[in-house]
């Protein structure tokens, strides 16, 4: 895909309206997943779009996401720019208050089975006929109330929860959580969440909720899981496109706001089609979120400027308006798309949301992590204990893989300086004729002592949050037998027995 830049507005423009830049376009709906068999992380929508102006209908690849933060569905834009210049009045803005507990496969059906033909012609456009039998095949939620019923198109539900910025799109569709997130927990109803690069409240709770909720994070697994499941039951056919499934991701009952047409099920009973979701009021599990910047290669002091390397720069003599969307890689990401600024996620309502920047050694000593802990399974134990009507608590990490390598590989460096010296020692030791019998032991793990008082270990017994070490070797020395000890405690420190 093609993409380019508004000279006035700087928007991202799609190749098709910077070539028609006089030409009204309307992005009707969302039709098959596109797959993209290099790299699954750059799966595309295709889209029906209508062309007012010159009155026809196309379809084009579109990524996800442009359809959360630039161009909604069954709006209007000209040269990239929403434009006021059609109005439709038959789409108007709905509340409704759903149940996503009671929403799951027994309420999906394809859209031909809910309304008939000509409803979807009215829903969309008369000129949608090329694409009837894709629109047909819509997988759809069908939620019943006492007067009305509503329909929500699985599409609606994947744009807003799992498609709401690049990168999102980019590990959904791999299963790739960790690729968002250093780490994450929650105690108390106080979330917190380490980033390697700045997000917006609303990304970084959503990324939150993600990491932290069984539920929703099995629902993410289950976007890649679906395209897997899909392609191995379509093993004798060569598949490059497949439906748009997604799930709620929370089960809760709250309140959407969407964008909405009123039309007549096949039962000839009043049916609202949701269009697009444009907020939802679920809850993310906590009351207070902080965010944590992972900061690096900080510059001190100005001085430091002068020492930094410098490319002089040139501006290109021939340029052009449109751009190409390069792929995303494992080493880079390009056309990073994210939601405007001023939008506001009506499930941060009343949440208090701080931010805060610490370096990587200050974030490991704020997780507190468990050498024990650090395992292949995805949920780590830290020590940090909370006490809640007398019942002691443990509070749960998730770290990213990035961040498990990088504190697995400092304390790995840590006991290797720990015991240094003392390793040095007995290559000495191995090498004077005096000694007899020299035998150094393999490291063990400290004995850990409790505190009759407070029931909980000695600080004395624990490094960094985790079980001392030590070391120890014997040998014989003009007939006395001596036996050397070396304990871990930041500082080298050395104890011989005799």
């Amino acid at each position: 895909m093609k993409m380019g830049r508004n000279k006035t507005t700087r928007n991202i423009i799609p190749e098709f309206m910077a070539k028609n830049p006089k030409d009204i376009f309307e992005i009707l709906l969302p039709i098959r997943l596109m797959l993209n068999s290099d790299d699954y992380a750059n799966n595309k929508f295709k889209v029906i779009i209508k062309n007012h102006e010159k009155n026809y209908t196309f379809s084009y690849n579109l990524s996800p996401e442009l359809l959360f933060t630039h161009f909604p569905v069954r709006k209007y834009f000209l040269n990239g720019c929403k434009t006021t210049e059609i109005i439709n009045n038959e789409i108007q803005r709905f509340n409704f208050n759903i149940n996503t507990y009671m929403i799951n496969k027994d309420n999906t059906f394809k859209l031909e089975e809910l309304i008939e033909e000509s409803e979807i012609f009215y829903l969309f456009d008369k000129l949608l006929n090329p694409y009837l039998k894709y629109a047909k095949q819509i997988y759809c939620y069908y939620i019943c109330f006492d007067n009305f019923n509503v329909i929500i198109p699985h599409y609606a539900v994947a744009i807003y929860y799992y498609f709401r910025f690049t990168g999102l799109r980019e590990a959904v569709f791999k299963d790739q959580l960790d690729n968002l997130h250093q780490g994450a927990y929650i105690e108390n109803n106080k979330a917190t969440i380490i980033l390697k690069q700045k997000k917006s409240d609303e990304d970084a709770a959503h990324i939150h909720r993600f990491v932290c909720q069984e539920y929703s994070k099995k629902c993410f697994e289950d976007i890649s899981a679906y395209i897997q499941s899909y392609l191995n039951y379509m093993k004798n056919k060569t598949v490059k496109n497949m439906p748009i499934k997604a799930k709620f991701p929370i089960m809760d009952e709250f309140r959407i706001e969407s964008r909405a047409s009123l039309i007549n099920d096949k039962h000839g009973k009043l049916t609202y089609f949701i269009h697009e979701i444009t907020n939802d009021y679920s809850s993310l599990g906590f009351t207070k979120l902080l965010k944590i910047i992972q900061k690096d290669n900080i510059i001190k002091s100005m001085k430091d400027f002068s020492s930094l390397p410098t490319v002089k720069s040139m501006m290109p003599h021939d340029t052009t308006e449109i751009l190409k969307e390069a792929p995303a890689t494992r080493a880079y990401f390009y056309n990073k798309i994210y939601k405007d600024k001023n939008f506001s996620c009506g499930s941060l309502c009343g949440i208090e949301v701080k931010e805060k920047e610490e370096t990587i050694d200050s974030i490991i000593k704020i997780l507190q992590i468990k050498e024990y802990a650090l395992n292949n399974t995805p949920i780590d134990q830290s020590t940090t204990e909370s006490q809640i009507e007398g019942v002691n608590t443990i509070r749960k990490v998730v770290l990213g893989t990035k961040l498990k390598e990088y504190i697995m590989k400092k304390i790995n460096d840590e006991r290797i300086k720990n015991f240094e010296a003392f390793n040095k020692y007995i290559d000495f030791l191995k090498a004077e004729c005096n000694i007899e019998g020299l035998v150094k032991n393999n490291v063990q793990k400290l004995p850990q002592i409790i505190d009759q008082k407070t029931r909980k270990v000695k600080p004395k017994c624990k490094l960094n949050q985790r079980e001392k070490e030590y070391i120890t070797a014997t040998f014989k020395y003009n007939n006395l037998h001596i036996g050397l000890l070396d304990i871990e405690n930041g500082k080298i420190h050395r104890q011989v027995l005799g």
